[in-house]
């Protein structure tokens, strides 16, 4: 499966964007431990990324994935710009819904918009987790049980 990370990367200073950039990498690699392909975002381990490029490069792996996990760090537009985007994507000519799956998370202590922790749309799941190395096991149970009750 084709997994695009989101998260914000906006608003942390350099310390803490650093350990979160280092959590994301070692949840990567466990994702794709476990056979995912992962979609990465533009910007880099020192928040850089070529000016004009984030758009159009967060777009198209929004169009891309099959499932997006979005990890609620601190407010973000953006962040919320990509969920919209894989939940209400079309595809073919006849515009007909493709939306991705998404796995949204955040740690128990962030404030998390209602728009999200209120989202009752089909293949959108929040949940809170402790840590990061427990969100591959959650996305898989509620991605299994999205797809189960797809299918119901």
């Amino acid at each position: 499966m084709k997994i695009y990370i989101g998260c914000p990367i906006q608003g942390f200073n350099n310390k803490e964007w650093q350990k979160h950039w280092s959590e994301l990498e070692t949840l990567k690699n466990s994702l794709r431990k476990i056979g995912h392909e992962i979609l990465d975002f533009k910007s880099n381990e020192k928040k850089q990324a070529e000016p004009g490029t984030v758009f159009k490069w967060d777009h198209e792996q929004c169009m891309n994935c099959d499932a997006m996990i979005a990890i609620a760090l601190g407010p973000s537009t953006g962040m919320g710009m990509e969920i919209g985007m894989c939940l209400k994507r079309t595809r073919g000519q006849d515009n007909s819904p493709s939306p991705a799956f998404v796995f949204a998370t955040a740690p128990h202590s962030t404030n998390v918009s209602r728009m999200i922790t209120e989202c009752n749309l089909p293949n959108f799941v929040f949940e809170r987790c402790d840590s990061f190395t427990e969100i591959p096991e959650k996305f898989e149970k509620a991605y299994k049980e999205s797809v189960r009750n797809t299918h119901k």
